[in-house]
């Protein structure tokens, strides 16, 4: 629920506070470079791709078939990022992930560290974690030669981490305006707007129109994304100063402004 970031992103510039110190004759001592992840990883370890159910057995049924990372397998995947100079990956990810950040943190076992830093960029790493195309990967600069980086793989074993360790939680705003904003749209674009909103302002009411699990039912299968996630989504939003109020119009639209998330239309 875009969780606050504890950690300062490694492509950011140093602040002031972390400017090269003076030595003896007031010459800047330049500080070490700090190296990410594993330099050699790339060459050491081969892409892993997440397990999968047998197809005859998951015919059976509709549940999610796709089984995360275990620990150790992804901070080998972590280790596979190389450190490159300039992560294409970045660019190549519609929401500008930060990602060779949190592959660092996790070959590091940063679990934490490395949720606070997919959730500054990412409010909804359970769906991109699952249903997007990874168009970071693509871009990756491993790609060139060799198997991209599973990067899908990682944000999809960070944020099942989050929730298996209880770090996925509501961030309530001390203070009430009174003041509301409606935003419509009921899925993931108006979802990350709605948090957007409050994280950002710390003191509106949001209303959210629109028919949440319709979309969702309707729009992606149980399969890629189960009820069970949605619903764990929705439930965390309990603590936050939100109403779900499923109309079909902007009729007698109520709110001191209005948001509108469409998303894509044919």
């Amino acid at each position: 629920m875009a969780l606050s970031s504890t950690q300062a992103p490694l492509n950011q510039p140093p602040s002031p506070k972390s400017s090269p110190a003076c030595g003896r004759g007031g010459k800047q001592i330049e500080p070490q470079k700090k190296i990410m992840g594993k330099i050699t990883g790339f060459m050491e370890f081969q892409r892993l791709s997440e397990a999968a159910e047998a197809p005859k057995s998951r015919l059976h049924h509709y549940r999610e078939f796709v089984v995360t990372l275990k620990d150790d397998e992804a901070k080998q995947q972590g280790a596979r990022c190389m450190d490159c100079g300039i992560p294409f990956c970045q660019t190549g990810c519609p929401v500008n992930n930060i990602i060779p950040d949190w592959n660092d943190l996790v070959y590091r076992g940063n679990w934490k560290q490395a949720l606070d830093t997919l959730h500054s960029t990412n409010n909804f790493p359970e769906f991109t974690g699952r249903v997007c195309p990874a168009p970071c990967e693509a871009a990756c600069t491993l790609n060139i030669n060799n198997d991209a980086v599973g990067i899908k793989s990682i944000e999809h074993f960070i944020i099942d981490k989050g929730w298996e360790e209880g770090w996925v939680t509501p961030q309530v705003p001390d203070v009430k305006t009174g003041k509301t904003v409606a935003v419509v749209g009921s899925g993931p674009a108006g979802m990350a707007a709605a948090v957007v909103v409050f994280n950002s302002l710390r003191e509106s009411q949001t209303t959210q129109l629109g028919n949440f699990w319709n979309y969702f039912l309707k729009s992606i299968t149980r399969i890629l994304l189960p009820i069970s996630v949605i619903a764990a989504i929705i439930f965390a939003f309990d603590g936050m100063p939100m109403t779900f109020e499923g109309k079909d119009t902007m009729v007698n639209l109520e709110g001191d402004t209005v948001q509108v998330s469409r998303g894509p239309v044919a």
